[in-house]
């Protein structure tokens, strides 16, 4: 059923943080998903199962009848209070504008390439931006290194703490990201 689709990422953060004996995450799909209905559904979730942690995949799919630009103004507000509400993580997915695909040097995305990005910045207490070169074609740096199995982590936004970037390997057979320490 759609509610045990489990996705790669979540295997791989539950299995991090809880016992292997520990039942796995639920997964929630609504392709009608609206902020009432989420917000629902979280309540349920953690009144019923506990979670510990929500994923919105993405901002800009969740349904609500106002302009792109208030509507996700009005969704990350929304999350934010929810996530304040249930005493949980909330990550939620962005898509990214295309500039970076038309910039010149490394292509490196920023965070003012988030789409709606003001909404974004003000709510967002962490903002991860993932970059891989190969995805523009970009097989070595500037110095010749070999860099198409590489991913970065750019942290653009941490209300917590500072602003790094996170070099990590990337296994293009089974879409995984391994930890290792690069040099970019």
């Amino acid at each position: 059923t759609e509610r045990n689709i489990i996705s790669r990422f979540q295997r791989i953060y539950m299995s991090s943080h809880e016992p292997e004996s520990s039942l796995p995450p639920l997964c929630y799909i609504d392709y009608k998903l609206n902020m009432d209905r989420l917000h629902n559904e979280i309540e349920r979730l953690k009144k019923d199962e506990n979670i510990e942690v929500v994923y919105v995949d993405s901002v800009q799919m969740i349904d609500e009848p106002i302009d792109m630009l208030s509507k996700t103004q009005y969704i990350v507000n929304a999350l934010w209070k929810m996530s304040r509400e249930f005493d949980i993580p909330i990550i939620a997915l962005s898509s990214l504008s295309r500039r970076p695909e038309y910039a010149g040097g490394d292509k490196k995305p920023l965070l003012s390439d988030l789409r709606e990005t003001s909404a974004i910045e003000m709510y967002a207490d962490t903002v991860l931006l993932l970059y891989r070169p190969i995805y523009y074609g970009l097989k070595y740096d500037d110095e010749g290194n070999l860099i198409m199995d590489t991913a970065q982590i750019i942290v653009a936004k941490n209300v917590n703490g500072q602003l790094d970037d996170v070099n990590l390997l990337f296994d293009h057979c089974t879409g995984e990201f391994v930890d290792e320490i690069l040099p970019f």
